[in-house]
């Protein structure tokens, strides 16, 4: 199953960028269900790094391996996650748009297992509101604060 979402944030691309590419720092701050997300030790396939997603759903608590499996730094964003209920690979576009702001289309193909996998179903009618719930609040969060984001870069 394949969703893409678009939110419209008043931030510049290369401050966008920053917050989507590095879970570590932000992904807790703005993903529902998501309470933390740890760099792992070394590199995964092709010099890209990798992260331990620890998450809640329905059940109580689930894990994730979330790879980044591609960037270009102010433009785009790529990974795939394995494990808990719902595996995905997603993508984040950025286009700079007039006046500072940046328009992010977030691209995610699930695959839903377990429990989740019965309720594929539904998911059509769930999934996008749940994405369009995170495009919004990484908005709020982006578009609070007075200062850019710090300069860290899932290349460094």
């Amino acid at each position: 199953m394949k969703f893409e979402e678009r939110e419209e944030i008043n931030r510049p691309s290369s401050d966008v960028y920053l917050a989507l590419s590095r879970p570590d720092l932000y992904l807790s701050r703005w993903s529902k269900g998501v309470l933390s997300a740890t760099q792992l030790p070394g590199q995964a396939g092709a010099g890209l790094i990798r992260y331990k997603i620890l998450g809640r759903d329905l059940a109580g608590k689930v894990h994730w391996q979330y790879e980044v499996t591609s960037y270009e730094h102010g433009k785009c964003f790529a990974a795939r996650a394995t494990g808990g209920p719902v595996s995905f690979t997603e993508s984040f576009t950025l286009r700079a748009l007039s006046e500072g702001a940046t328009e992010v289309t977030h691209m995610q193909e699930i695959q839903p297992r377990g429990l989740f996998g019965l309720l594929a179903p539904v998911l059509p009618f769930v999934w996008p509101t749940l994405i369009r719930k995170n495009l919004s609040s990484l908005k709020t969060v982006l578009e609070s604060r007075k200062s850019p984001v710090p300069s860290v870069a899932a290349s460094s």
